[in-house]
């Protein structure tokens, strides 16, 4: 569990950005001619620069790791000399990968302190949204906690957004890519989603991994996202949490064409308020 130090409103936080292309078959990159996502125009700035500004906003984000397989195409998003704070790691073998190895690297530099770690196609990432993760801490113990948005929440704010749903012990939900590392435990995690990578042709190796008796837990529970991840988070030795998104915007990646288009008309619409 999270120690005092952890919930308390000044705690010093580190975040990772995961901002590594899928090389030159990006089909994002490709349709919109930019060498890599990361230098896609959103309202007329670089994406990752985007959201690197919205983590910047929170004074409690002391340093900001990017982790990425082109520091040329980092530094042209984001500037020269880089921002203060903000340190470019090079991407490793997968996304999991990279986030492990990111972790890993700040928590070798002196005390452990909590991460969030998001990704650099994140377009819409608000301040508010940082601030709701830094927050919950204080409020909630877990090792890890994770954004997640509900179904009923996407579908009256956007109908035709696509997105990948989990039934989570009765509960519809979708990820919102940002999650608070609380404690070292919480790098179990992330080597299961490295194992789950490896594992990808062999889902059932992968799921039993958990144990029967978590499985059979995860198969008859009620209780929603919350009792669920309390299940998963139990069989992975930590303990495990969900925030949930109050904007349908926080579910929002930026992957294919069709993602782009959406984040522009939502921003052209934001801009046409009175």
């Amino acid at each position: 569990m999270t120690t005092a130090h952890d919930s308390k409103p000044d705690t010093i936080w580190r975040a990772v950005v995961l901002a590594a292309s899928r090389g030159p078959d990006d089909p994002l990159a490709r349709a919109t001619g930019v060498r890599h996502k990361c230098l896609l125009p959103v309202a007329e700035e670089p994406m990752l620069a985007r959201v690197v500004r919205a983590l910047r906003a929170d004074p409690r984000i002391k340093e900001i790791a990017v982790v990425i397989d082109d520091f040329d195409a980092a530094k042209s998003a984001l500037g020269t000399p880089l921002p203060e704070s903000v340190r470019l790691l090079p991407a490793g073998e997968s996304a999991a990968a990279s986030a492990d190895a990111a972790v890993a690297a700040l928590a070798e530099e002196g005390s452990w302190r909590p991460v969030l770690l998001t990704t650099g196609d994140h377009a819409l990432l608000t301040p508010d949204m940082v601030r709701l993760m830094l927050n919950t801490p204080q409020t909630k113990e877990a090792d890890l906690f994770i954004a997640l948005a509900r179904r009923s929440l996407i579908r009256q704010a956007y109908p035709d957004m696509r997105r990948t749903w989990l039934k989570l012990c009765g509960e519809a939900v979708t990820s919102c890519n940002l999650f608070a590392l609380m404690t070292p435990r919480a790098r179990r995690a992330l080597q299961f989603w490295k194992d789950a990578e490896r594992n990808r042709k062999h889902p059932l190796r992968l799921a039993f991994s958990f144990g029967l008796g978590s499985l059979l837990r995860l198969a008859f529970c009620s209780g929603g996202a919350e009792r669920a991840l309390a299940i998963l988070g139990k069989a992975l030795g930590l303990a495990a949490a969900p925030v949930f998104m109050p904007w349908a915007e926080g579910a929002l990646d930026v992957d294919k064409p069709e993602d782009y288009a959406l984040v522009q008309c939502i921003l052209d619409r934001a801009d046409k308020r009175p």
